[in-house]
């Protein structure tokens, strides 16, 4: 396997002690050598973190089977380039990327790919400074490209496939707004996560609303949980909130910021709504009122969103209790979570 680093230069500049074949960055200490070179990462001596690498993968043989026995050094060398190989200090850390340090980076994962020793945090760290530099197609392409893998293209799609990868790829193709296809694309790797976390697509979704939101903002986050009508997803959304805090509750577990921040704003709006206001505000208001999921106007009908309530029979979520829902406002307000 050829590598950018252009192995079999000399290096006897470098006062980095050379781990050496056997001993602690041994192969069979991989682990060990990746925590020596987060150590140095940590410091700000990037450029001396990637050394230890270099030089463990040229005593290694610098084949195949050394990347695969090096894969997590991998991730804290990829890393290291990321921040430009001893940047380090203020100018470090992503935002601190130069273009041929992301270029870099993407040739020695290239070289890890065909030799199998990537992973899921090889990829993600990649394409997570691919997002922040604006290179979302690439990163779009990255991840979808390790998440379908199948053995033919010299990946291992079970070592390939992560959850926190499949939100990596939804974030990267959310900000393809240009893109044909875009919410299929961005239900398949729901459905991948879903797999990965043994559960249904809709049932991860909605368990992940308020990351999604977050990640994709509000419209693709409510497309994906079939809340089609961007005035009546107001209220669905403040019945999931309302759930989500009864069950934290019951649990005795902390809300999440977004669904109490969710409870004091959408309480607002229906307050105003009440009173014969407009209910403006909703940071959704600037959504096409006609905008409907791309994969309908193929003339499939939605499913019925989990938990949604029948339309005869059922109770309607805009005749509860208003009390309760004050409540679940004043609670928000108490933890400091409703800026």
């Amino acid at each position: 396997v050829k590598s950018f680093f252009g192995m079999g230069e000399t290096d006897e500049g470098s006062n980095v002690t050379d781990s050496g074949s056997g001993g602690e960055g041994s192969p069979t200490n991989d682990p060990l050598l990746a925590a020596r070179m987060r150590s140095l990462r940590f410091a700000g001596r990037d450029a001396e973190s990637l050394d230890l690498f270099v030089r463990e993968l040229e005593s290694s043989g610098h084949d195949d089977a050394a990347y695969r026995n090096l894969k997590r050094s991998t991730v804290e060398a990829l890393r290291s380039i990321l921040r430009g190989g001893g940047g380090g200090g203020a100018g470090g850390g992503a935002e601190g990327a130069s273009s041929s340090s992301v270029d870099d980076a993407m040739a020695l994962l290239s070289d890890s790919e065909r030799a199998g020793g990537t992973t899921p945090e090889s990829y993600a760290a990649v394409a997570a400074v691919l997002i922040e530099r604006g290179r979302r197609n690439e990163a779009a392409d990255l991840c979808e490209a390790a998440l379908y893998a199948s053995p033919s293209d010299g990946r291992a799609s079970s070592s390939s496939s992560s959850e926190g990868l499949a939100l990596l790829a939804m974030e990267a193709i959310g900000g393809q707004k240009d893109r044909p296809g875009r919410m299929r694309a961005l239900r398949n790797a729901a459905d991948d996560a879903a797999r990965i976390e043994g559960t249904e697509q809709g049932e991860w979704i909605r368990s992940r609303y308020w990351t999604l939101k977050g990640k994709l903002g509000t419209k693709d986050a409510r497309l994906l949980m079939w809340w089609n009508d961007p005035v009546r997803s107001r209220d669905n959304e403040l019945e999931l909130a309302l759930e989500h805090v009864r069950r934290c509750k019951a649990e005795g577990l902390r809300p999440k910021g977004g669904a109490l921040r969710s409870i004091v704003r959408l309480t607002g709006h229906r307050r105003r709504r009440r009173r014969g206001g407009d209910g403006g505000g909703d940071d959704d208001a600037s959504d096409d009122d006609g905008a409907w999921d791309e994969e309908d106007s193929e003339g499939r009908t939605p499913p019925r969103p989990v938990g949604a309530k029948a339309a005869n029979g059922g109770v309607d979520p805009r005749s509860r209790d208003v009390a309760q829902i004050l409540l679940a406002a004043g609670e928000a307000r108490r933890t400091g979570l409703d800026g």
